[in-house]
């Protein structure tokens, strides 16, 4: 992993930073997951941008998990839940967290084709 700074800046090099999981900022032990790259993504742009250096902070914005058909657990900060109404927290957040209108349009396709008809597990 690289060594970087409290502001996501490669120790001993001007202009060059490390964020997401090749990154490992002293003093600071964070998970390797996507949240993580994406706060310091937005982190990096917002301190690029405005040219100020203010440390990195990470907020733990938790963790869900699919566990099959209508069941998955949520952790977060305000507590836990697991069963159908995690299910349909989990679903909102994927949906939520896609970028592009037509991701948002056909995930709900790809869920509901998966639903009836089974996943595609053929490989050319």
């Amino acid at each position: 992993a690289v060594v970087s700074t409290q502001s996501t800046g490669v120790s001993g090099r001007d202009s060059v930073y490390a964020i997401g999981d090749c990154a490992r900022i002293d003093g600071m032990p964070l998970a390797m997951l996507a949240q993580v790259a994406n706060q310091q993504g937005k982190y990096l742009g917002k301190s690029l941008n405005s040219g100020q250096d203010i440390p990195f902070r990470y907020f733990n914005r938790g963790a869900m998990a699919q566990l099959g058909t209508f069941d998955a657990v949520v952790d977060m900060p305000g507590g836990q839940i697991s069963g159908l109404s995690a299910f349909i927290t989990w679903r909102l957040a994927y949906l939520t967290l896609s970028v592009s209108i037509a991701n948002k349009m056909l995930i709900p396709m790809y869920w509901f084709k998966s639903y009836w008809f089974g996943r595609d597990i053929s490989k050319f």
